[in-house]
């Protein structure tokens, strides 16, 4: 078919479509063939390799009907003869189609699952649950998950684990949907007759959810993707804003593991914190880092710090780490000496990125892997960019490898997954610190959605997550 302009250069035509209706062979292209027919005429269709042939009518998607046919040998393979019957419109007193549609295939092309998991029914929906925490898992570390339950529990926390694939089930149809996730949290908290403080997601979570990229990293428990400031990053934040104020309803906190290993390890931090006795020494230090100032920018990391260091009781001893004073390799040095000695708090302010501190790889996520602290377990802020990043698929970030350290590293990590200005992180990082110190009986979780009911900018309310259990309280 060839559209010809039948005028000069300056001749337009604008067309809308163009339908062309031609009889075709019925004769069938590896094994399967789609074609058209009359009701109650009788069709043949040739050309199938295989006598194991079908025939569906697919006229109305929502009641497939298979048409019983009759199989014949050919000199050239194998033909079916099938008569659809009349097909009423489901809407309705309507006369029946003018045509069938039907599907003819061999058995052989029938596609097959990948596997069958048996599912066992929830009712996460339903009014009369009752939680404190929720604990909202991928199969694969629901082992992990118990026994932070369990721990929990025996602080007087009801704890429920959810099966994520639950909230899919009753909430999405089965269909995988971060959407799910949050309408089963509001139900929660809207219906539960013990409505949930506070939310962990204890699994990995990635910007590319259906692998497009190709590396391993899986979606265990899906994020929300948010239009921030500068970019479009991870706000976990989003599943507990029922009202999309940009303010949390829930002290929401994630554990971005990938096996079951990695699970087991952070959370036998989380158990072992607990048990950490009273008074020990490195609960009563707290060490200040800066990285080196910046004069693009209206505030000095100096100055920042030491603002930081005045919103935490002056009975915790203030180690200062001041990067601009000394060279490279002596600040290397001395931060992994503290972090290894152990401290109850660590605060980074400076530049950053998704797998380090300021621009001269100060401190990096293999320094964190590398740790040795052992059980003296740090709450860590890291008032900067990108730190918190986790949802890159093919790296972790210096938040994810200071909670996975095997050896020590961190037992909750304040970090951002995008781009902020420094002003609005030091007033999120004081008002974080304010509300930690304000009752011994506080949460990380409490804290910080305190922190986040401020006056602190949107993008780094919906940024700074907390990498760690929201129901965890500081060792004072």
């Amino acid at each position: 078919m060839k559209l010809v302009a039948l005028g000069d250069s300056t001749d337009v035509s604008l067309v809308d479509y163009v339908r062309l209706g031609y009889q075709r062979l019925l004769y069938a292209d590896s094994d399967t063939v789609n074609l058209a027919a009359s009701p109650l005429q009788a069709v043949t269709v040739k050309g199938f390799t295989t006598p194991h042939v079908r025939v569906i009518d697919v006229s109305q998607p929502s009641t497939v009907v298979e048409l019983p046919g009759q199989v014949a040998r050919l000199t050239d393979g194998y033909a079916i003869t099938a008569t659809p019957v009349p097909v009423y419109q489901s809407m309705g007193p309507q006369p029946p189609v003018r045509q069938n549609l039907l599907f003819a295939f061999t058995e052989e092309q029938a596609k097959q699952p990948a596997w069958i998991e048996a599912n066992s029914p929830s009712q996460w929906h339903g009014a009369g649950n009752s939680a404190d925490l929720v604990i909202i898992t991928h199969h694969d570390f629901k082992g992990a998950a118990g026994t932070l339950a369990e721990q929990r529990a025996s602080q007087g926390l009801v704890t429920r684990v959810i099966d994520v694939q639950d909230a899919y089930d009753e909430f999405s149809y089965g269909a995988k949907d971060p959407q799910a996730i949050r309408d089963l949290l509001a139900r929660a908290k809207a219906t539960w007759q013990r409505a949930p403080r506070f939310v962990l997601l204890l699994g990995d979570a990635t910007s590319d959810p259906r692998n497009y990229i190709g590396d391993a990293m899986l979606d265990f428990v899906p994020t929300k993707m948010v239009p921030l400031e500068v970019l479009k990053s991870a706000s976990d934040d989003w599943f507990v804003d029922f009202n999309d104020t940009g303010y949390p309803q829930i002290a929401i906190g994630r554990i971005p593991v990938q096996t079951a290993a990695e699970a087991a390890t952070v959370v036998g931090k989380l158990v072992q914190y607990d048990s950490t006795a009273a008074g020990a020494g490195w609960t009563k230090s707290g060490t200040f880092i800066s990285d080196t100032n910046d004069p693009t920018l209206r505030v000095a990391f100096t100055d920042e710090t030491h603002t930081m260091e005045q919103h935490v009781p002056t009975a915790l001893g203030q180690d200062e780490i001041l990067v601009g004073s000394m060279d490279l390799a002596a600040a290397r040095s001395a931060i992994l000496s503290a972090l290894d000695t152990g401290s109850l708090l660590v605060t980074y302010v400076g530049h950053g990125g998704d797998t380090s501190w300021s621009t001269s790889n100060l401190f990096t996520a293999a320094d964190a892997a590398a740790l040795s602290n052992g059980a003296q377990l740090p709450v860590l802020s890291t008032l900067n960019c990108l730190n918190g990043l986790f949802e890159d698929p093919s790296t972790d970030s210096l938040a994810e490898a200071l909670l996975k350290a095997p050896a020590g590293g961190a037992v909750a990590v304040l970090a951002s997954s995008s781009l902020t200005d420094a002003e609005p992180q030091l007033l999120l990082g004081t008002r974080f610190y304010d509300a930690l110190f304000a009752s011994t009986g506080v949460s990380l979780g409490e804290a910080l959605m305190t922190a986040k009911t401020s006056d602190v900018k949107e993008s780094v309310r919906q940024s700074f997550l907390l990498f760690g259990d929201p129901s965890m309280k500081l060792r004072k």
